[in-house]
């Protein structure tokens, strides 16, 4: 009884689905690893564009009657993913890398306060209870501060 051997064509054809995908993985995931690029700060040019996005989707959110507290959220997780993500968490000025907080907490008061540049006199009535004060105590402590400066 002879022993037949399947041909090369066809034993490739069976392994490739298996073995292909594992050879590249260990041969790229090195050399991935290794170009990893350093993670720049987020620029004020960049932190403006971030946060002028997230008021602009806002103020969209604000015409369709979002409820508020979605349309913040999902505003200042957007920034602050792209700050993670992109940044590693780093910020121009910033004397440390900034926690996911931190960089949501900055977010939401920057939003905010471009939300009343743009579009603040369309805000829902169904937003104010929420949107007017913590707006209101943003502003007294830009008026604070600026008067300690001076």
């Amino acid at each position: 009884m002879a022993i037949r051997f399947p041909r090369v064509s066809t034993l490739a054809r069976a392994l490739f689905p298996t073995f292909l995908p594992t050879i590249l993985g260990l041969w790229i995931a090195p050399q991935a690893l290794a170009q990893q690029p350093t993670l720049k700060p987020a620029t004020t040019d960049e932190m403006t564009t971030y946060i002028t996005m997230a008021a602009i989707n806002m103020c969209t959110q604000a015409e369709l009657k979002s409820p508020y507290k979605a349309a913040i959220d999902s505003n200042v997780v957007m920034v602050e993913s792209v700050i993670t993500q992109k940044h590693g968490g780093k910020i121009v000025g910033a004397p440390a890398d900034l926690t996911r907080e931190q960089i949501a907490n900055t977010a939401g008061l920057q939003t905010l306060v471009r939300v009343d540049s743009i579009c603040g006199d369309k805000i829902p009535t169904e937003w104010k209870k929420d949107y007017d004060p913590i707006l209101t105590r943003i502003k007294e402590q830009i008026k604070n501060s600026r008067n300690q400066a001076n």
